[in-house]
């Protein structure tokens, strides 16, 4: 016979009738906790959101030593918790396995311990704020309702946050909107955007704080990112954040359920919370993601964008080095194989029966988490490779590729004889490319394939540097004029109206045939009042060239080039 795992047991007495989302009933608890006995009253109401909703409630739990719930009773239940009196019993319904929210939530936490500078606040947080949480057995008036989660709570403690201090605050993200994506400059704070977690209420202080990040973050260009995102931004923070949503494939944190926490009313950080649906599994847990997804563009959360936009390096530093040590796969799933163990297979089979409708039941498991974690890594290392390799994200929301070259009407506008081509010679073999080819010019018309603008937010000020690239290999077939046929490759700068107010070009050498020609130019100033840029081939007029792998890189020098 097998043994059963000996979790611990809380049980709850008391009239649950009337008990909602808002409305809290005062519950006895008796807590059987590894040998110790925990005993007193709870304040205790339905916890979570769409998860009301679900037949297995999750449940808000404060404790107290007298029924008339005067008395607060904090307890340390293990070594590593905060003492408390605020926890949350959570069903994890959509979730079988019931480990996805905590293993994650160490998983980040682990993350937070290795960047090279972390607040002095969240140093000292349990856990740097990340939820804990472990196996239990609950019962309700005597009826088994299965195995919870009991796990810590959204509160001061968490956050390791000073109640008589106006300068500490924490939001959270309650709704898909666009001020939650950063897409406006102000934030209401009434659930219809965001929800304050700390404190109770918003202050004028943390309200003009987060307002300015809000207008900062949609407003600003990539330069305005760069110079000035120490200023607001916890940078360490976002792109653990960033990196942590795509690795997990949690499609419900880069918007709604965000974090956003601050120490001194200035500068903010990110913190996820709300880790179920990940490594596959969707919100509902009633169907499995798309291991390939890519969600870089963070589901348009302006903010993440223009921070990974603005230190590709970094990104790609951090991720290297993360890929190295807490995202490894072995340790990822050594981590759920422990969670699993302590909650015990006798455990899972009797919750199960207790609640056969358990959407994820047939979908997942510990080797379905194995299997996720190991392909969702090698699919997360490809496309890092491809967008952070080369400083290929340096404007949101479109850029050109520093990839092959993509010839379609919905990247390029052409003006002249131009056609996409198949070029077997060009560097990538096989890279698609535009060819020109025209001898019934008669004098100089500049034809021209030009990327569709992009996109700057703003003028870009101060004159700030990019660098851009571009392959033309011209054929001996035809005979070309000096002074009159010419092919470059330039970026043509342009302001609100869309008009030109400069250009900058690279031209190739009209007597280097049947050979490519690397065009490259760096350190190139943007003028002021540029609003948008675009990245061009042109031809002078008669000849035959092929047009191979744009390149444009929102910084001073190029990047290597990397081929999709």
């Amino acid at each position: 016979m097998i043994n059963e795992i000996k979790i611990p047991q809380m049980t709850l007495t008391g009239d649950t009738s009337g008990m909602s989302h808002d409305v809290s009933k005062v519950l006895a608890f008796t807590f059987e906790l590894n040998g110790r006995t925990i005993e007193g009253y709870a304040k205790t109401k339905w916890q979570g959101d769409s998860s009301t909703g679900l037949v297995k409630k999750n449940y808000k739990f404060k404790a107290y030593t007298d029924v008339d719930c005067k008395q607060k009773l904090s307890f340390k239940v293990r070594p590593d918790w905060a003492s408390n009196n605020t926890f949350n019993l959570k069903a994890n319904f959509i979730d079988v396995t019931h480990a996805r929210n905590i293993v994650n939530a160490k998983l980040f936490s682990e993350m937070a311990a290795t960047r090279p500078n972390v607040n002095a606040e969240l140093v000292s947080a349990t856990n740097f704020s990340e939820i804990q949480g472990f196996p239990i057995k609950l019962k309700v008036n005597d009826k088994d309702v299965g195995v919870y989660t009991f796990n810590t709570g959204k509160d001061d403690v968490l956050f390791n946050m000073n109640k008589g201090s106006n300068l500490q605050g924490a939001v959270e993200a309650a709704q898909w909107a666009d001020e939650t994506r950063f897409l406006k400059d102000e934030a209401k704070f009434d659930g219809s955007d965001f929800t304050v977690e700390f404190p109770d209420e918003i202050t004028s202080t943390l309200k003009d704080s987060f307002d300015k990040l809000m207008k900062w973050a949609h407003q600003s260009n990539i330069y305005d990112i760069q110079n000035q995102q120490e200023n607001y931004i916890d940078v360490d923070s976002v792109i653990d954040f960033g990196l942590f949503s795509n690795v997990i494939q949690d499609t419900d944190m880069n918007v709604k359920n965000a974090m956003y926490v601050t120490y001194d009313a200035k500068k903010w950080m990110m913190v996820p919370y709300d880790l179920d649906t990940s490594w596959q599994l969707q919100w509902d847990g009633k169907s499995l993601q798309n291991i390939n997804q890519n969600l870089f563009d963070f589901q348009s959360n302006r903010l993440l964008q223009m921070i990974f936009a603005a230190n590709p390096e970094k990104v790609l530093e951090r991720y290297h080095f993360l890929r190295q040590t807490t995202l490894r796969e072995d340790h990822i799933i050594e981590l759920f194989r422990h969670f699993m163990f302590s909650v015990g297979e006798e455990n899972y089979e009797t919750d199960l029966k207790l609640w056969p409708s358990i959407p994820s039941a047939a979908l997942t498991d510990f080797t379905q988490l194995q299997s996720a974690i190991y392909h969702r890594l090698k699919v997360v290392d490809q496309q890092v490779e491809e967008k952070f390799v080369g400083g290929e994200v340096g404007a949101i929301p479109n850029y050109v590729k520093n990839s092959d070259f993509m010839y379609d009407t919905s990247d390029w506008d052409v003006f002249g004889s131009f056609h996409r081509t198949l070029w077997p010679s060009s560097i990538g073999h096989g890279s698609a490319g535009a060819s020109y080819d025209d001898q019934s010019l008669t004098e100089v018309t500049w034809p021209s394939i030009q990327s569709k603008p992009i996109w700057l937010t703003t003028a870009a000020p101060n004159n700030p540097e990019i660098s851009f690239a571009g392959n033309i290999y011209i054929y001996s077939g035809e005979k070309l004029v000096p002074g009159r046929d010419s092919f470059n490759v330039s970026v043509r700068f342009l302001d609100t109206n869309l008009k030109e107010i400069g250009y900058s070009a690279v031209w190739a050498d009209i007597n280097v045939l049947d050979q490519l020609q690397r065009l490259k130019a760096e350190h190139v100033s943007i003028p002021e009042g540029t609003a948008y840029v675009r990245f061009a081939y042109f031809a002078g007029c008669d000849g035959h060239a092929i047009m191979t792998q744009p390149q444009i890189n929102f910084s001073p020098t190029l990047g290597k080039y990397t081929s999709n």
